[in-house]
């Protein structure tokens, strides 16, 4: 539930805990909406680690240290 805060325009795929198995780095926001739209900009980037039984772990802010604030639309 936490990854869908905002929008995801940006996905890394990475061993990032060094399991074996592929994890996702989510990155997103969009600002440029009209006034009355607001802003989608809950996202300070995502760790999704990959466990049993095709399953996702999400990481909390405060496990990961990602500050990723504003658009993200690509992450190399």
């Amino acid at each position: 539930m936490p990854a869908q805060w905002s929008c995801v325009n940006a996905i890394v795929t990475d061993d990032f805990n060094g399991d074996g198995k592929p994890d996702l780095l989510l990155a997103g926001n969009k600002t440029s909406f009209l006034p009355q739209f607001s802003a989608l900009d809950g996202c300070l980037g995502q760790v999704l680690i990959a466990g049993p039984d095709r399953q996702w772990k999400w990481l909390s802010q405060a496990e990961t240290g990602l500050q990723l604030k504003n658009e993200v639309r690509n992450l190399t």
